[in-house]
């Protein structure tokens, strides 16, 4: 073999060497994160009748048009504070109208003591639960910790049903206190509401598939689960914010409710392959490893021959 016939193998070699290095760490699997959160029942249970409707969050969410969204901010703001006067001067007039206890005499004339004459004892209020889906859910989200640059990725979010199958009873005992009588019995949600989850993905660094609101029916004893595709163009650290909102529209008419069901904030990793985008490194490393394979064929074919007469020198001896 010549000198640059040599030379040639040797630096094929080393092409080829570096070309596989750098294909398998183009193609290495990044880390990933899968959590389960469980939710209480009372995190799906129907909000308070007194919360602030649905129609609100949509100003404030999908605030096309700016000025306008502040502009019902305003009236609601004075709404409120317009019915919040009315029920204090309400209050006010009430109680200073209200009769003071009857004095009763012991009829001795004066000097004694008066005694006051027993009220009515106040009746305690009791309030009814709230109408509840019957199963028991978690929430299942499962997201890339690091992504490379030019490569996508999946986030998955989930509403599942909680792992052991378990479904909770539509029952409580109310007051807080030892029961002493029946159990009250919680409506069931789906009866009553259809209810739709709302997941939302936002980030800024990222490059998502389907952005804004991604609404989903909830149906008993059935999972949802949302997908979004991401990917990135820079590397460093990037953050995005997911969040599950819960809209329960009444089935016999009436004000749509709305409330957040949970929200995380993701921290993800985007990483180069020394300094190049996953793509671009893919292609250098599989063009490499086959120009290295070409160049380093002399290498390969005494290689080959050793290992030939080795194993005939072997079968021979046998």
């Amino acid at each position: 073999m010549s000198p640059l016939r040599r030379l040639l193998a040797v630096l094929g070699l080393i092409l080829l060497i570096a070309s596989l290095a750098l294909l398998a760490a183009s193609l290495w699997p990044t880390a990933r994160s899968v959590d389960n959160q469980p939710l209480s029942p009372n995190d799906l249970a129907l909000p308070a009748s007194g919360l602030v409707p649905a129609f609100f969050f949509l100003t404030v969410a999908q605030g096309g048009n700016r000025r306008r969204g502040c502009l019902a901010i305003g009236v609601i703001a004075l709404f409120l504070l317009f019915t919040a006067f009315v029920f204090i001067s309400l209050f006010t007039l009430q109680s200073a109208s209200a009769p003071f206890p009857a004095v009763t005499d012991d009829g001795s004339g004066g000097g004694g003591e008066a005694t006051l004459a027993p009220t009515q004892s106040p009746s305690i209020i009791e309030t009814a639960p709230a109408p509840r889906p019957p199963e028991a859910r978690a929430v299942e989200l499962d997201y890339p910790l690091s992504l490379r640059v030019g490569d996508s990725d999946v986030i998955r979010l989930a509403l599942v049903i909680a792992p052991d199958g378990s479904y909770l009873t539509p029952t409580a005992e109310g007051g807080g206190h030892t029961a002493t009588g029946e159990p009250v019995k919680i409506p069931n949600l789906y009866d009553t509401h259809t209810v739709t989850a709302i997941a939302r993905l936002d980030a800024v660094g990222l490059n998502i598939d389907r952005i804004g609101d991604w609404e989903q029916p909830l149906l008993p004893g059935e999972n949802v689960a949302w997908r979004w595709t991401i990917s990135v163009d820079e590397p460093g650290r990037q953050k995005a914010n997911l969040i599950i909102r819960l809209r329960f529209i009444p089935k016999a008419g009436g004000d749509i409710l709305q409330k957040e069901l949970w929200a995380r904030t993701l921290t993800l990793q985007a990483t180069d392959v020394f300094g190049l985008p996953a793509v671009v490194a893919k292609g250098l490393g599989l063009f490499g490893s086959l120009v290295g394979a070409v160049l380093s064929f002399p290498f390969a074919e005494k290689f080959y021959g050793w290992l030939w007469g080795k194993i005939r020198r072997r079968s021979a001896k046998l």
